[in-house]
């Protein structure tokens, strides 16, 4: 799903697959010539080359120079030309005419050459620059010109080119271009050429595309590489036939010849359609689990570049070094499919739409913004239920009332076509009522923390009513507030208004379509409004990126009894400073917690700043505290990858992006390209967190196993992020840690206890960052289902912690497990695993039978 600029605003094409092909379309030439503007100006000769289609050269063709910009991903904006002359490749008569320029030698150069001279200006010696070669006769009748040539290389800094550069351009490079460069590129569809850049913040991993294209090809001869310096496998035969494909366009008369016409025609994945060969490339490798088999029938039996694939591959995957292996294998075998969603009914919203079971476990889908055609990449072979829901409330989650469908899918290869259509559901009628998991007073408010009602793990409820009094049998109500329904994610609510020092009981209750009151909750109380008249003063600040429009709530969260001690500033700054006072505890795990409330609705939604669900290890209060600072994140969504390191010897990672200042509605993984291997074979559409009845909220996950292929610090992932306003983003995250340290000595393991209730224990891992790490408990039978996991109440156990008692969870007592006991003679899997701030773990598991 490709977008093409027709005009410098109109849409990004933002898919990602990292790597090269080589093909028929060569430019070889040196660069120079003259370009307004401040900068270096580079005098004389400064790089010359060829420009080749298949193993013919093309004379004619317009050479131009561009820097790249940094106003954005592929804006049409970037480019910046800096050859201001005409300069055209040689026919090789030696005779002057209109294509005899300077450099040219009134076409003495051989055919297809030529030698960029005068004075062109650098933005800076270290700005990116990149060759495109556009139009010229590919060796047909004289006068042809096939404007459907466009082929192009990046050369790396300009100031780094010199009269001994030498550039060959081909399809080869092209494709490669494509592949390499595709994070930060685009097509501008009126002036037929490549738009490349990035936003400054990310210029460093343009530059490290730039440097991957020279991992797939050589630029002076124009071939696809084998290896790259580093000895990694490169994917020579695959980038040689995309070139083979890409070559009889090439060497046509224009776009509306039979080659080309077929070419584009058979691509078909992107709108608009390409129309000429850097804009073919560019799609599939946008696209590149898509009519994979029918591409590969365009390329030729005696295809220009060798070594070339024999038989059509899964999917145009161009990746060195190795790739990321999920459950369902997606360095190979992940597929493309589309159909359509239809609904008769009066409801309005987004549709959601996921893959559930199958290898893939659910984590592939997408979404479409009405009923209509969708497309989805990325997922691998296997039986699935296609499932769908309209998001009828607007909050990036599943509702009971929200219209639904499904359908089985059997997925065996690319191009399947799965229908759903979506059905009202009956009239909801709520029998239960949500429950509190704290209320706690600050100045002048309290703040909740609640249960929602669930259907089959669905929210119920549309709407809820929180009312307070002052009286324990809420003989009379002193004041209430209604809140929307936002799905099981963070599950809070602020009031204000409230008297310091006074004491109320709250309750609450739900309401829906057929309920306008639900089942009222057990009453809460009594609470004070106000900080505790004793322990410790905590203090600290937070900073935020944005211009504050509502209040700022500032404090501490206890991770074991769910309390939470907030100081509210009405107008606050950034750099806020911030004091409350916490009961002294060595065993409370106290977060430092900030909600900057945007629309001051007292709500945690969209638009507001928070870091509620990304707190670190926690630390104990016993004596008055300093400086627990908090900066509240700034992007548009909060994205990170966190890695796994089982003590087995094994990796994986994993991928989330939530909501930030906007609500993420579509999320692509695209191609990465680290060194190491540790790489994804994007673009793999993800679907969202929780539409099959899980509790993880308005999230984007996806996972992979990464086999005995080590991550490191610094390794780089890319999104393209849709987001409910409409516009798209391309965010990036990088890997923060490996955790090398391990729990050991788990016990009890098969064979040494018969209690069907034993007492878990394990040696706590040493190293000099080990007393920030935390602890979490997993126990599930053989193939099935978690029955116990523990924190449930907190982001972890404590360091010290090396023991647990079956059914005692120290963080929260009403998480118990389900069986209340295990089953004599069956075999169980138990694990501890160790987690750093960043959320890196190190896994040790353990079996066990009673």
């Amino acid at each position: 799903m490709t977008c093409r600029l027709s005009s410098p605003n109109v849409c990004l094409c933002l898919s990602l697959s990292l790597a090269g092909l080589s093909g028929c379309g060569l430019v070889q030439g040196s660069v120079a010539g003259t370009a307004s503007g401040a900068g270096s100006q580079m005098s004389g000769a400064k790089a010359t080359g060829i420009v080749h289609g298949g193993q013919a050269p093309i004379v004619g063709s317009t050479i131009q120079l561009y820097a790249v910009g940094t106003a954005g991903y592929g804006l049409a904006s970037n480019p910046i030309p800096l050859i201001g002359a005409t300069l055209t490749t040689s026919d090789g008569t030696g005779l002057a005419n209109s294509n005899a320029n300077a450099g040219n030698n009134n076409n003495a150069l051989s055919a297809g050459s030529f030698t960029i001279t005068g004075a062109y200006n650098c933005p800076t010696s270290s700005t990116l620059v990149y060759l495109v070669a556009s139009g010229g006769n590919p060796g047909l009748a004289a006068g042809t010109n096939n404007s459907a040539i466009v082929l192009m290389a990046p050369l790396g800094q300009c100031g780094s080119l010199t009269p001994s550069t030498f550039v060959s351009v081909n399809e080869v490079t092209t494709v490669a271009s494509a592949y390499a460069l595709q994070t930060f590129a685009n097509y501008n569809f009126t002036t037929g050429q490549p738009t490349i850049g990035s936003p400054a913040s990310t210029v460093g991993s343009l530059a490290s595309s730039f440097g991957y294209f020279n991992d797939l090809v050589n630029l002076s001869s124009g071939n696809a590489l084998a290896t790259d310096a580093a000895g990694n496998a490169a994917p020579q035969t695959t980038i040689d036939t995309i070139a083979n494909i890409l070559t009889p366009c090439v060497n046509s008369t224009g776009p509306t010849s039979a080659n080309c016409t077929s070419l584009f025609s058979t691509i078909n994945c992107c709108s608009p359609a390409p129309t000429n060969v850097f804009a073919a490339a560019f799609d599939i490798a946008s696209a590149s689990r898509s009519r994979v088999s029918q591409l590969f029938s365009l390329s030729t039996a005696n295809a220009p570049f060798q070594p070339a694939l024999t038989t059509a591959p899964n999917l145009w995957a161009v990746i060195v070094g190795g790739s990321a292996q999920s459950e369902c294998g997606y360095s190979g075998n992940g597929y493309s499919d589309g159909g359509t969603v239809s609904y008769s009914g009066t409801k309005t919203g987004r549709i959601y739409l996921a893959l559930i079971g199958g290898c893939g476990g659910g984590t592939e889908g997408t979404s479409i913004p009405s009923p209509g055609s969708y497309g989805m990449d990325g997922f691998g072979p296997g039986n699935y239920t296609l499932t769908a829901f309209m998001d009828t409330l607007g909050t990036g989650a599943p509702n009971a009332a929200d219209p639904t469908g499904s359908t089985s899918v059997t997925v065996t290869n690319s191009g399947i076509s799965a229908n759903v259509t979506l059905t009202d559901p009956a009239t909801v009628t709520l029998t239960s009522a949500p429950s509190f998991r704290s209320v706690s007073g600050f100045n002048s408010g309290a703040i909740v923390l609640y249960n929602p009602i669930k259907s089959n793990g669905v929210e119920a409820a549309t709407s809820y009513t929180l009312q307070w009094s002052t009286s324990s049998s809420f003989s009379s109500v002193t004041g209430f507030e209604t809140f929307p329904a936002t799905g099981t994610n963070t599950d809070v609510w602020i009031v204000n208004g409230l008297i310091d020092g006074g004491v109320y009981y709250f309750r609450v209750y739900g309401s829906s379509a057929g309920t306008a009151i639900g089942p009222f909750s057990s009453i809460y109380g009594p609470v004070t409004i106000g900080a505790p008249s004793s322990g410790s003063a905590v203090s600290g600040t937070v900073t935020f990126p944005l211009t504050p429009t509502g209040p700022l709530y500032a404090g501490l969260y206890n991770q074991y009894t769910g309390a939470v001690y907030l100081q509210y500033i009405a107008s606050p700054a950034s750099s806020q400073a911030y004091t409350v006072v916490v009961p002294n505890s060595a065993i409370a795990v106290y977060e430092p917690v900030a909600v900057l409330d945007q629309n001051n609705n007292g709500v945690i939604d969209t638009g507001d700043l928070q870091n509620l669900s990304s707190f670190g290890a926690g630390v104990s209060i016993t004596a008055p505290t300093a400086n627990l600072n908090v900066s509240l994140p700034s992007g548009n969504s909060n994205a990170f990858v966190v890695t796994q390191h089982y003590l087995s010897g094994s990796y994986g990672f994993n991928f989330v992006v939530g909501a930030g200042a906007k609500l993420p509605v579509y999320l692509r993984l695209l191609s990465s390209s680290n060194a190491d291997g540790a790489n994804v074979n994007g673009p793999i559409d993800v679907a969202l967190c929780g539409q099959s009845g899980s509790s993880c909220g308005h999230e984007f996950q996806i996972g992979f196993n990464l086999g005995t292929t080590v991550p490191a610090v610094g390794d780089t992932y890319f999104f393209s992020v849709t987001y409910s306003d409409g516009t798209v983003e391309m965010i990036n995250v990088a890997v923060t840690g490996v955790v090398n340290n391990f729990a050991t000595n788990l016990a009890p393991t098969t064979g040494t206890s018969v209690s069907t209730t034993p007492t878990f224990t394990w040696t706590a891992p040493v190293c000099g960052s080990c007393s920030s790490y935390v602890y979490d408990f997993s126990i599930s039978p053989s193939n099935g289902n978690d029955i116990w996991d523990v924190p449930g109440n907190a982001n972890g156990l404590p360091y010290t912690t090396t023991s647990l008692t079956w059914g005692i969870d120290p963080t929260y007592s009403a998480n118990t497990p389900s069986p209340s006991s295990l089953t004599l003679g069956a075999n169980y899997s138990w694990s501890i695993t160790v987690e750093d701030t960043n959320g890196n773990t190190g896994i040790t598991q353990a079996s066990y039978t009673p």
